[in-house]
C-alpha cells in the first residue's frame, strides 16, 4: 500500500521496501532529498516496474529509496502522475486512478 500524494515531486519509499522486491538498493544513482521538514537523506534512485492493485498493466517508475523513518511508500508526481488520471472524490471517500494511453 503507498499514498498517493499530489505534493511530492518524485516517488519515495523505504529502503526496506526496495529489499522485498530484491533491489540492491545501494547501488542505485544517490542522490540528497529533502523532506517537508527541511532534514536531508541520502536516497537511491532505481528504475522499477508498478502494477497497481486490479490492473493489468504495469508501469516503468522511477523510485526513491531511503533511510528515512518517516517514509513507506510515496507515489509522486513524476513517472506517476504524470502516467495516470487520478480522480479524488473526497465525499465519496475514493480514488480513481486510471493509466494515460500516449
Amino acid at each position: 500500500m503507498a499514498l498517493v500524494d499530489s505534493g511530492a515531486q518524485i516517488s519515495l519509499f523505504h529502503t526496506l521496501v526496495g529489499q522485498l522486491l530484491g533491489i540492491d538498493v545501494k547501488q542505485g544513482r544517490r542522490q540528497r532529498v529533502y523532506g517537508i521538514s527541511g532534514v536531508s537523506h541520502d536516497a537511491f534512485i532505481h528504475t522499477i516496474r508498478l502494477q497497481l492493485k486490479g490492473s493489468r498493466e504495469s508501469i516503468e517508475l522511477e523510485a526513491w529509496f531511503t533511510e528515512a523513518r518517516a517514509v513507506k511508500a510515496i507515489l509522486g508526481q513524476r513517472d506517476f502522475f504524470e502516467k495516470h488520471r487520478i480522480t479524488f472524490e473526497r465525499a465519496r471517500e475514493r480514488i480513481d486512478i486510471v493509466p494515460v494511453k500516449k
